[in-house]
This record gives structure tokens, sequence and C-alpha cells, in this order.
């Protein structure tokens, strides 16, 4: 009988395969992935990936897994905010916060997916649920500035909320295809934009 590996070990194998899986995910896209090409990029027998995973579509549910952890981190930031303002700002400070081509390359992994998630109902439920959390927790920093009186008398929080989750996405999408967007001026344009015309104290639409 082989020794058992340690706790540690098996966990940092773990996150091996699964980013090897990501990476092998994003370039050829998921159809195309088998498991013996993870295998085949880590150097290791099929066997040992099937040791941690029973398949693609489990590790599919374990990437999804690590991206809803970071999004929870995310949302902590966003929660320890003072006001809406702040929290929609740090919500883009957070979208910002990786290096453009890191940027662009996840991207065009989601654009797969998204591409996967029309007739696959697997796919659109782990894309359903990560975005309806990102929109709970703008939504949630939305109602606190309206409690505190931060909005227009005519501020409709769920279009706005909308709206920021619509802007995200196409800004993800511009990233990835329209090279002359990708930058961060482009970005932190649009967040200017965004950040005008509905608080109480920046009537004229001014930039904040």
């Amino acid at each position: 009988m082989s020794p058992k590996m340690p706790e540690e070990h098996r966990e940092f194998r773990r996150q091996q395969i699964l980013e090897a899986a990501w990476e092998c995910f994003t370039e050829r896209g998921y159809q195309e992935t088998t498991i013996r090409l993870i295998a085949e990029r880590m150097n290791l027998s099929t066997g040992i990936i099937y040791s941690y995973f029973k398949g693609k579509d489990e590790l599919l549910e374990a990437i999804h897994a690590c991206s809803m952890d970071n999004k929870k981190k995310i949302a902590n930031k966003i929660r320890q905010k003072d006001t809406a303002q702040e929290a929609i700002d740090e919500l883009f400070n957070q979208f910002l916060s990786y290096p453009m081509k890191d940027l662009k390359q996840a991207v065009k992994a989601d654009i797969r997916f998204w591409s996967e998630a029309v007739t696959r109902k697997n796919f659109r439920r782990l894309f359903s649920s990560q975005y309806n959390y990102l929109q709970k927790i703008i939504s949630q920093s939305l109602q606190q500035g309206v409690e505190n009186g931060e909005f227009n008398a005519d501020f409709d929080l769920q279009a706005y909320a909308s709206f920021i989750g619509a802007l995200l996405l196409g800004l993800e999408v511009q990233a990835a295809l329209i090279d002359k967007t990708a930058t961060l001026s482009h970005f932190d344009g649009m967040r200017k934009i965004l950040l005008s015309n509905v608080w109480q104290n920046n009537k004229e639409g001014s930039p904040v």
C-alpha cells in the first residue's frame, strides 16, 4: 500500500490541475479540451487527473467555485465602503486590479464559456449564479446609498444596478476584441460617466 499523500500536497496538486484545465479551456474551448490534454500539459498521467476529478464537468464546477471565492473577497471589500459611490468606485478598482494582458486573456476564456452557455444548461447556471451574486452586491450598495440620501429623487435602483452589470460585461467584451479600448484610460472614462448625474452632490453631471 502506497503512503498517503499529505493533505497540503494534495491541495497544491489540485490547484495545479485547475490552473492547467483553465488554461486549456481558455486556449481550446471546453468542447475541444480533453482530460488527456490537461494531463499532457502537466506531464502527468490521466489517472492522476481522474484521482482528483471525475471529468471535465467536475473541473468546471471547481473552477466556478474558485471564481465565486474571488468574488466574495471583492464583495467584502465593497461592503467596507461607507457610501454607495465609494462602493462602485471600489468595484471598478477591483475590475482594473489585474494587468490588462491578464484581463484580456481571462475575458477571452469567459467569451468561450458564454458561447457554451447559449446551449448548455450547466454553463448557463454557472454564469447566472456569478452574475446574480454580483448584482446582489451592487444592489445592496445602492440600497445603502438610497437610505443615506445619496441619490437624486428620480433614481431607479434596479435599473442602475442592471446598467452597471451590463457596462462591466460590455467592457470585458471590448477589452477582449477591440484593442484600442483595452486601456486603463478608456475604462476610467466609463467609470467617470457611471459616477455622474445620479448623485445629489453632483446635479450638473460633471464627472467626479
